[in-house]
């Protein structure tokens, strides 16, 4: 070949551009990314940030159901859950755990606000704004009158309940217990009621004018000096 003309370049080479990579599907994991940010962060981190991915994509995480893995369900108030799914009351939760499918024995973790002989899907900081309350009949109508509800728990229901609440008594906590779980290996669980006698665990007491020294507070009896604390 002759030398290069004044002002031309030599042509380049051809190039093949290289071959494109198939997309990865929209929920497909690097494993060996996975992996690493388990044995750094831990296996609950790791869910989070994946659940975390899956809300911004504006789908609903899945429900992890199969091997009797606990189920925690939240309801209204997030702020007394242990984590879990959020429902508005115990109708949407009716009617989302319906969609699971678990036959091994499992628990149900289910916290609602409570009060003796009945529950209350209710928030802060207005408790009453559209607040849902549920006596023994209520949750009897939802859960043990629903034809299509009994069939689903008496095939994949819980066979346990644990309630995340302040106080139920012992006879409405066995109506949740029948209304709700299937009998596991030994039979239905045992009643047992929540809180101190399920009654509020606190005391009243009449208050006193305050006393307007030191010293003549010191003088008075305990009771007197709690009396006066109250006012």
């Amino acid at each position: 070949m002759g030398p290069d003309l004044p002002g031309r370049r030599p042509p380049r080479p051809s190039v093949s551009p290289p071959p494109r990579r198939a997309p990865s599907p929209p929920h497909a994991l690097d494993a060996d990314a996975v992996g690493h940010l388990q044995r750094e962060v831990g296996n609950r981190a790791v869910a989070d940030l994946i659940v975390q991915r899956d809300t911004k994509r504006g789908q609903k995480p899945p429900l992890k159901v199969g091997g009797g893995e606990q189920q925690l369900w939240v309801v209204r108030d997030k702020s007394i859950g242990l984590g879990g799914r959020l429902v508005a009351d115990l109708t949407a939760f009716k009617n989302q755990v319906m969609t699971t499918a678990d036959a091994d024995g499992w628990t149900l973790v289910l916290a609602i606000h409570g009060s003796e002989d009945r529950l209350g899907a209710q928030a802060p900081p207005n408790w009453q704004k559209n607040a849902v309350f549920y006596e023994k009949s209520d949750i009897e109508a939802l859960f043990a009158n629903d034809k299509a509800f009994v069939a689903w728990r008496d095939k994949f229901g819980p066979t346990g309940l644990s309630l995340v609440s302040c106080q139920v008594s012992a006879p409405f906590e066995d109506a949740l217990i029948k209304s709700l779980t299937r009998p596991g290996d030994q039979g239905r669980q045992p009643k047992r009621g929540l809180g101190e006698g399920c009654k509020p665990m606190s005391r009243s007491q009449a208050g006193g004018r305050m006393p307007d020294a030191k010293a003549v507070f010191a003088k008075l009896g305990t009771s007197q000096q709690d009396a006066a604390r109250t006012r």
